[in-house]
């Protein structure tokens, strides 16, 4: 990854998750939790925060939810992370 920031695993985990969906947007602590991780809402907060802040996905919280949409830079990262 040239100028792009370093994903790490759950972040990267997290944006094949929503690549894999119908219309690749969904619930952050559900997505991951389906791949076998365990998140708080806060630790789901500050992913979701950093990847919006980073252009990776379009990010929604409320008070007890997180919610992503993939955006282009995310769909790239997803098919080819190499790339990245």
């Amino acid at each position: 990854m040239s100028q792009n920031t370093q994903l790490n695993a759950v972040e990267s985990a997290l944006l094949n998750a929503l690549y894999k969906t119908p219309y690749m947007t969904g619930d952050i602590i559900v997505l991951l939790r389906k791949h076998g991780i365990d998140l708080s809402l806060e630790e789901a907060k500050k992913i979701g925060t950093r990847l919006d802040v980073t252009f990776y996905i379009k990010y929604t919280e409320t008070e007890s939810s997180v919610s992503a949409k993939l955006l282009d830079k995310g769909i790239e990262y997803a098919v080819d992370p190499e790339k990245m």
